[in-house]
């Protein structure tokens, strides 16, 4: 009996044990997913950007990362990846984050750093025998939405490496025109192929209408764009590329001023405690509601040092990969994310667009700060 009694108390103590072993694990696994909740959801206040050992934006770092995460065939990623994945991977090449990449060493001084003519031949090995481009390498099927904004980025990456003639111009240009009456495009699309257009010297060939057309489709009665019920994040993205579109080609008459009244106290009022606009996409809604702002030369009605912070705040630095071995930490020091405190939990989140967008904002705060 006693060793009957032993053998059971022996297996309510391991069941016990496993139970305690079950109860701590479920109290970490949610311990994390508070931490992570925190860290992406809560908006950060003032005092989270002021930290011990906190640094100031870091130009050269942003740059020697851009030219590091470049792929050996000259793309560059839409993502974070490990020197392994990025040596043999090119699925996660892009023609837009290749587009924002140069535009961003452009905007540090440091365009002279990156080999040229490997980019402009990556890019222009993405155009198609009807002269439109690819996004990726292995992107044989793209609707006609993704193909505008494909080829009008393609266009303009090589506009900006002074590579237009690594493609076939003739066969872009046609397709673009034929894409402007006839493609769906978004206004971010439409914004873009007339840019596209006027570095091929056909500005007089584009025409606004649809820009226009869309925008008063879109109007909403808070002043943003978009559908209703849309997040905040569509909104600020859909006025941001209209008014856009509608300044650059000439058609800002067309915008009624109570509308333009209305699109600035909607976007100011959306400022938040740490200096960003949207818990979406922070650090490129950030330069959507700036974009708009200082359209609207209203950039005096929001906390200017509060979303310059926000905006730094998005770089990674040293002391946010303590333990990292060397060889991963130089892919990952100088990355932006697309909110503060996050890159080093998720790195896939450190990829050119954020750095565009960031470094676009900084400019704009830049020049408001004086």
């Amino acid at each position: 009996m006693r060793q009957a009694s032993t053998r059971t108390d022996s297996a309510l103590f391991a069941s016990l044990a496993a139970k305690k072993k079950l109860v701590s694990a479920v109290g970490v696994l949610l311990c994390l997913c508070l931490v992570l909740f925190v860290l992406v959801w809560r908006p950060l206040k003032p005092d989270d950007l002021d930290g011990e050992g906190m640094a100031r934006f870091d130009p050269e770092a942003c740059a020697s990362w851009l030219l590091g995460i470049q792929h050996r065939t000259g793309g560059f990623p839409n993502a974070f990846l490990s020197p392994g994945q990025a040596e043999n991977d090119t699925r996660n090449l892009d023609v837009l984050r290749t587009y924002w990449a140069v535009c961003s060493l452009r905007l540090l001084g440091a365009l002279d750093r990156l080999d040229r003519d490997r980019t402009a031949e990556f890019v222009a090995s993405l155009q198609k025998d009807d002269g439109h481009f690819a996004n990726n390498p292995v992107d044989d099927e793209q609707n006609e939405e993704s193909a505008v904004l494909s080829t009008s980025a393609a266009v303009l990456a090589l506009h900006e490496l002074g590579r237009l003639g690594a493609m076939d111009v003739e066969k872009a240009t046609e397709w673009l025109l034929w894409a402007q009456k006839s493609a769906e495009a978004d206004l971010q699309g439409l914004c873009m192929l007339g840019r596209a257009l006027r570095v091929l010297g056909e500005a007089d060939r584009f025409n606004g209408s649809r820009i226009l057309q869309r925008t008063q489709d879109l109007c909403l009665p808070d002043g943003g764009l978009g559908s209703e019920g849309s997040w905040v994040y569509d909104g600020l993205s859909d006025t941001f590329w209209a008014l856009t579109g509608l300044y650059e080609n000439g058609l800002w008459d067309y915008v009624p001023e109570e509308f333009l009244d209305q699109a600035g106290r909607w976007v100011v009022s959306l400022q938040k405690e740490d200096g960003s606009f949207t818990q979406e996409s922070p650090v490129v809604g950030l330069y959507f509601a700036l974009g708009i702002l200082d359209l609207l030369d209203r950039l005096d009605s929001i906390s200017v040092e509060a979303s310059t912070k926000y905006a730094e705040s998005c770089q990674m630095h040293p002391y946010h990969v303590a333990g990292i071995s060397d060889d991963l930490a130089k892919y990952l020091v100088g990355g932006i994310a697309d909110r503060p405190q996050i890159g080093q939990h998720f790195p896939s989140l450190l990829e050119p667009g954020n750095a565009y967008f960031c470094l676009k904002s900084l400019e704009i705060l830049g020049r408001q700060r004086g």
